[in-house]
């Protein structure tokens, strides 16, 4: 999941995707949060193009 945000002149994308990873410790298997942000596009349109780089990048669409 995406969302794609306006600060104060600029815009930035943070994506965020959960997984689940074994931990041996708990024996079972746990849901991990991974994100990743970057920030400084000029346009909208710029967002969302690295957003869609994103989504195919780790998703291997």
């Amino acid at each position: 999941m995406a969302s794609i945000k306006k600060r104060g002149k600029t815009w930035y994308v943070r994506f965020s995707k959960r997984e689940n990873q074994w931990d041996p410790e708990k024996q079972k298997n746990v849901s991990v949060l991974k994100q990743k942000s970057k920030g400084g596009f000029k346009t909208k349109a710029e967002a969302q193009h690295m957003e869609l780089k994103w989504k195919l990048l780790l998703f291997q669409v």
